[in-house]
């Protein structure tokens, strides 16, 4: 099924993904180190916002997702140029760009800044650090090299310790359990195990050819837009996501009298281990109700004990599908030059990055 001579991977991405379980343990040690650099007593937050783009944006809905009933403070997520009119001088903004030159979040990091917020930036270097270091701003700086949505670990885990002291909660234990789950799903999925032993090689051989279709719900309604999108990039295919219970209310409708398209969808059903009662009802039902109008169904399962253990390998696996489909098809799983090269035409455009450079003289 996975013809070596026609697997294109000059970014090595699949490597990159075996070795998620020892990012994701360098860049929690990365955000203890950074929690040296913040003046905690300082802050009194009310609330905290990731602002955000594309892989960059994925850490904070991981983080939302996860800590939504463990953490009183508020947290949301933004996606652009210009922050909303209810932050003020204690809401604290982390600002994430992996390559640190991302154009709509340097002009929120900016704007969030002038306006008293509490601002915090990560990168891996680029114009982000350099204004970081002009607006005194602190700073936690990742390893560099990596694409984006490779980067996952390092673009969400250090900011961990940081909720940990801001919020003041202890989620070292599943930090802990999630790594050591991380460590054993990687022998399943490296690229070297057998189709009959990998999962994700398994489900990429099932969605090839189909419109993968991905339902979360509560902590895992943000692994299902990842998935989505890794599948997008990697995969070089169309993908839709949706989150329990809100698609029993609309999207189901699409399965009474389906189209042709509808037909070749193959759902995916992202399950964990913590998994409220009322979900699952509803999860059985749906699978029920659409099974004869789509060309497959699927459960993805997490595990572990700890809500960040359940979404984290159920990213690990759909990351891992990603890159198997792309495979599958014949393309390379890091080449994104379509959208490098509307950012090109966007910069010359719009000119932000310069405007930025020029007046912070950077």
């Amino acid at each position: 099924m996975y013809d070596e001579k026609r697997i294109s991977d000059r970014f090595n991405v699949g490597g990159l993904a075996e070795s998620f379980p020892e990012q994701f343990e360098e860049a929690y040690r990365i955000g203890l180190e950074s929690t040296q650099l913040i003046e905690f007593e300082k802050l009194n937050p009310n609330m905290i916002l990731f602002a955000g783009v594309g892989g960059s944006a994925v850490g904070g809905d991981l983080i939302r997702d996860w800590l939504r009933f463990k953490v009183r403070i508020p947290i949301d997520v933004y996606r652009g140029y210009d922050p909303p009119v209810y932050i003020s001088d204690r809401t604290v903004v982390f600002a994430i760009s992996y390559s640190g030159n991302t154009e709509e979040t340097l002009n929120f990091m900016i704007k969030a800044h002038k306006l008293g917020c509490r601002v915090i930036s990560l990168s891996s270097g680029g114009l982000m650090e350099k204004l970081s270091e002009r607006l005194k701003i602190p700073h936690v700086k990742v390893p560099p090299g990596l694409l984006p949505r490779a980067a996952i670990a390092y673009l969400s885990t250090p900011l961990i310790p940081i909720i940990e002291k801001l919020a003041e909660v202890d989620l070292k234990w599943e930090v802990d359990e999630t790594l050591e789950n991380l460590k054993k799903l990687k022998i399943k999925l490296a690229r070297a195990a057998p189709t009959e032993e990998n999962p994700a090689k398994r489900l990429a051989g099932m969605i090839y050819g189909k419109m993968p279709v991905i339902f979360g719900y509560w902590y895992l309604s943000s692994v299902a837009r990842r998935f989505k999108n890794q599948l997008n990039e990697n995969s070089k295919v169309a993908a839709r996501w949706d989150e329990f219970p809100e698609l029993n209310h609309n999207e189901v409708m699409v399965y009474q009298k389906p189209e042709y398209y509808v037909k070749n969808q193959f759902i995916i059903f992202l399950r964990g281990k913590i998994e409220p009662p009322e979900i699952t009802a509803r999860i059985e039902v749906t699978k029920e109700i659409i099974r004869e109008s789509v060309s497959g169904i699927y459960d993805l399962h997490g595990f572990g004990s700890s809500i960040l253990s359940n979404m984290y390998t159920v990213l690990y696996m759909a990351d891992f599908t990603s890159i198997y489909l792309a495979y599958l098809r014949s393309v390379d799983p890091g080449d994104t030059s379509l959208i490098e090269d509307l950012k090109k035409k966007l910069d010359s455009s719009i000119g932000m990055l310069s405007k930025i450079r020029n007046e912070y003289e950077l």
